[in-house]
């Protein structure tokens, strides 16, 4: 077992930043980047399988995982081996709203490698420290730089783009879908079982957790068939309406492609950005993404579509702090008062929903 002791620890002023997913995240990281720089550190930004390889030759620093699940912690300890020092941002747990879920995938040794776990408020806190036994100063409060990113002082980046994007497509309303358990990028939901698997998040001698994923892939059917359902509605109810879907970095685009073939007002965004697009919306529609949590930060219209009755809804974050509707036909209905100017819903809700958002986010405000 590899345990990291920082105290025997001879650290260059270096931080080794790693990205799994460049749409997602780097922008993030290379706001952190530019904190850190600016405080007189040395950083080095990379995909984050190139970055591991890399270590064995690199200055010995301080190297920021991006979760705890059984690969990232075999990384952890193939750094501690090389010198370097490993903490980790759990990336993973933005937009869990289930405590148990929280800590689904942390590998049991996590807390023995990462010297420090940035936590994302009270309640990921105070859950990491009932499953690893850490004590509080090893897990601080930080938020996630996802969120610090939605700054309006930093949003100001994207401005040119948003504005390409407005003259490009007019007034339209994006969906983001989340249904890489179906729609696999992976290649196949067996693949993507895999994966789950070899990131411990399942046991597939487990029947809970063989129940657990079958609900999961349930979900992920129900959602994309509303999803398709919702486009058709609004076609239908509000001619000249332009879509926009992004389809999750996750997922396999070309399902979408085909089933928006035939709809001139849908344009189809794979692998691209996702906050000038939210910028750029005139509201979005969700299906417990994390972006549905970006985009109440934002303050973009921000709903989450929520079909039948199913434990996981309660799982996402999004389904908390966004408008919440449970078929495309409520969607639409949401869509038609607001293009009409009848009522904004979203405005009228979104107080009492950015309450909840506080209780399960830190460090949003200052």
């Amino acid at each position: 077992m590899v345990v990291v002791n920082s105290s025997n620890l001879k650290l260059m002023p270096v931080v080794y930043l790693s990205v799994e997913n460049r749409s997602r995240e780097l922008s993030s990281k290379l706001l952190v980047a530019c904190e850190l720089a600016d405080r007189g550190l040395t950083v080095i930004i990379g995909q984050q399988w190139l970055l591991n390889e890399n270590l064995r030759f690199s200055p010995k620093g301080v190297v920021v995982f991006k979760g705890l699940n059984k690969v990232q912690t075999h990384n952890m300890g193939f750094a501690i081996n090389l010198g370097h020092m490993p903490v980790s941002n759990d990336e993973e747990a933005l937009g869990v709203a289930k405590s148990f879920l929280m800590t689904k995938d942390v590998d049991p040794e996590a807390g023995l490698r990462a010297s420090r776990i940035f936590t994302l408020g009270e309640v990921h806190q105070r859950e990491l420290m009932r499953h690893t036994g850490l004590p509080e100063r090893r897990l601080p409060i930080t938020g996630n730089p996802r969120l610090d990113l939605l700054r309006p002082e930093f949003l100001t980046v994207y401005d040119d783009e948003v504005a390409e994007i407005r003259a490009e497509h007019g007034p339209f309303v994006l969906i983001n879908t989340n249904s890489a358990g179906v729609n696999s990028g992976w290649g196949s939901t067996e693949e993507y079982r895999n994966v789950l698997i070899r990131i411990g998040w399942i046991d597939p001698e487990n029947e809970d957790d063989n129940i657990l994923l079958e609900e999961h892939l349930e979900h992920d059917r129900k959602n994309m068939r509303e999803i398709e359902t919702l486009i058709s509605e609004i076609s239908t109810q509000m001619p000249g309406q332009r879509i926009v879907l992004r389809p999750h970095p996750s997922e396999d685009p070309q399902h979408w492609i085909d089933v928006c073939a035939d709809k001139p007002a849908v344009t189809i965004v794979p692998r691209s950005d996702h906050i000038p697009w939210m910028m750029a919306c005139e509201a979005m529609v969700n299906t417990g993404c994390t972006t549905g949590v970006e985009g109440q930060m934002m303050g973009v219209r921000t709903m989450s579509l929520c079909p039948d009755e199913t434990r996981w809804h309660s799982f996402y974050l999004a389904n908390q702090v966004n408008l919440r509707v449970k078929t495309a036909a409520d969607a639409t209905g949401v869509l038609k008062l607001l293009r009409t100017g009848t009522r904004d819903l979203f405005a009228e809700t979104r107080e009492q929903l950015m309450a909840v958002m506080h209780d399960n986010i830190g460090a949003i405000d200052d």
